[in-house]
């Protein structure tokens, strides 16, 4: 029993914060927000297409390339961008799809090699 312990406290979720901003009707409202319950993207899996599922967190935890991700029709999913990754794909968002971009921290980069990025898209 204390083994079993010892092995699901060592796997536990991570938390993940990130930053939600919004539109207040004068000005941009930032609010930290928080997610342990996710979907970790990482590595090298360049063949891969991810379909993303309906009020699913995807987290990219590491540099992280794939083939594609797609957003379905209908669905409304969360990509948060931690501090210091970058992600590799093509996005397909489908008509009727809402995808949410979020990142850790205030900074973004789209240089391929900008100074100390917070995180990078390309």
């Amino acid at each position: 029993m204390t083994l079993l312990l010892a092995v699901f406290t060592a796997t536990a979720w991570a938390q993940y914060q990130y930053i939600e901003r919004s539109w207040d009707g004068s000005m941009v409202v930032e609010t930290t927000k928080s997610t342990s319950s996710y979907f970790g993207l990482n590595g090298n899996n360049s063949n891969e297409e991810v379909t993303m599922d309906e009020g699913q967190d995807y987290v990219v935890t590491a540099d992280a390339t794939y083939k594609r991700l797609i957003a379905p029709s209908g669905t409304a999913a969360n990509l948060i961008l931690c501090d210091g990754t970058t992600l590799n794909a093509q996005i397909t968002i489908n008509k009727g799809c809402k995808l949410n971009i979020y990142c850790q921290s205030r900074r973004l980069s789209t240089r391929k090699h900008a100074k100390q990025p917070s995180c990078a898209y390309r």
